[in-house]
């Protein structure tokens, strides 16, 4: 009952913030509103309503087009319905916009992954490094990384990747992929 409560006070602030928007909207864009619309957003899309997400994150951008967090959920939105041009266009915004959140990680790893599958190696391993130096508990970015290296044939990059990696795993998820790195370097050798 209290969740439900709070779920409701939330809704009606929501409600509340979207009638002053209304109120106060003119044609001019207004940077503030980015956040205002950002968490409209949010609401539709906890409510599962992503066309409805989608168009506010869109007047977010409209409003502030350097709001990162916008363009993060709007290329998230848009890789689950695998529309690779539209997620890539707002991760690459995210990328230009040089955002320093933890959050985005995920946004250089998957553009270091498209690299990769490209053959652009030295591309791909700027953007892994610079997931892990969003988030340095980013896995997969390890992994991808040892992968590019290995593929460049830089043994001793593989191999500190892999010992890098080694210090931080906590998880069964990571070892595996840890292991992953470690079928790599016996590969090679």
């Amino acid at each position: 009952m209290k969740k439900l409560l709070i779920e409701y006070r939330y809704t009606l602030l929501l409600i509340c913030a979207l009638v002053l928007l209304r109120t106060l909207e003119t044609n001019r864009a207004v940077p503030h509103y980015g956040s205002l619309y950002y968490a409209l957003a949010q609401n539709q899309q906890k409510q599962n309503n992503i066309k409805k997400a989608k168009k506010f994150y869109d007047t977010s951008l409209k409003h502030n087009p350097s709001y990162a967090f916008s363009h993060f959920q709007l290329g998230n939105l848009f890789k689950k319905e695998g529309n690779k041009d539209l997620y890539l266009k707002h991760y690459q915004s995210i990328v230009d916009l040089k955002a320093q959140e933890y959050e985005f990680a995920e946004v250089y790893h998957t553009i270091g992954k498209i690299y990769l599958n490209q053959g652009l190696l030295d591309q791909a391993i700027l953007h892994f490094r610079t997931s892990l130096k969003q988030d340095k508990a980013y896995f997969d970015s390890y992994y991808s990384l040892a992968l590019a290296y290995f593929k460049k044939d830089q043994q001793k990059d593989v191999e500190q990747t892999y010992l890098s990696m080694r210090r931080l795993v906590h998880t069964d998820e990571a070892q595996k992929l840890l292991n992953k790195i470690k079928v790599l370097m016996e590969k090679s050798s």
